[in-house]
């Protein structure tokens, strides 16, 4: 075995990527993939798209993230996770992503309102994570009212992709709340400021909403707009994305959609 582990950390050496797409994937092989993997210390991105991922083999895989020197993203689309939690993924006390996909994983409200709370409370915050991508799931407005309050007390999030779920009105009145300035309450005040001070929003840069169920015209979606506007540095175009051809592709900051 320890021949093995040397041979395994020769080839590895230099490796940054890896892609597995379309094969099955069970708890045993995905405990043998991270044991291999953390020979790989320059391994920075690791994509399991459409592997079949049960619940299992996820609590397997989000144990054993820490343990990895550099890896920095992490691609789960595709699989058919449903309410399995998936917060541990980005955990604050010990995950290292800062680009998370979860892209056609069927993920509803519950694991809306893990995500929210692993993004942020009043007693702790992710400060890691950049990008989150939950696009094509079946997260309502109550899911998005749990990642709001998550949001009002993380500052490092720069792109959420809501893209394709069922967010109504209620729940694109929730993010409007959460990115127009608000006034802290005293709990909050701890975490992220000094007492009554009025503190601007987020630091989200990209918000993606567009294929719900809220219509593109709508009133609160025209205020998310003028949110993201003014939190684009450049300020030239909005960064919301109401509809796909809105923004030139030169425009738009990277993000799986």
């Amino acid at each position: 075995m320890c021949d093995g582990q040397v041979e395994f950390t020769k080839w590895g050496k230099g490796v940054k990527e890896m892609y597995i797409e379309g094969w099955k994937v069970d708890n045993t092989m995905v405990s043998i993939l991270c044991d291999c993997c953390l020979f790989l210390d320059d391994l920075v991105h690791l994509q399991l798209w459409n592997v079949g991922l049960s619940p299992l083999a996820l609590c397997t895989l989000a144990s054993v993230l820490p343990r990895f020197q550099c890896l920095n993203s992490l691609i789960l689309d595709a699989n058919p996770l449903g309410d399995a939690n998936v917060a541990p993924l980005i955990d604050p006390d010990n995950s290292k992503l800062e680009t998370l996909s979860l892209r056609f994983c069927q993920l509803g409200d519950i694991n809306a309102q893990a995500l929210g709370r692993a993004l942020g409370t009043t007693n702790k915050w992710n400060s890691k994570l950049l990008t989150l991508n939950l696009s094509n799931n079946r997260i309502t407005d109550e899911g998005v009212r749990h990642l709001a309050r998550g949001l009002m007390t993380n500052r490092t999030l720069l792109v959420l992709n809501l893209a394709a779920n069922d967010i109504g009105d209620d729940g694109a009145a929730a993010l409007a709340q959460v990115l127009s300035y608000f006034a802290l309450d005293h709990q909050q005040d701890q975490v992220v400021a000094p007492k009554g001070q009025v503190q601007k929003t987020p630091g989200l840069k990209r918000l993606v909403v567009h294929r719900n169920a809220v219509p593109a015209d709508n009133k609160v979606l025209l205020q998310l707009q003028h949110y993201m506007r003014l939190r684009d540095p450049l300020h030239k175009s909005p960064l919301i994305s109401l509809n796909r051809n809105n923004i030139p592709p030169c425009a738009m900051p990277p993000i799986y959609v």
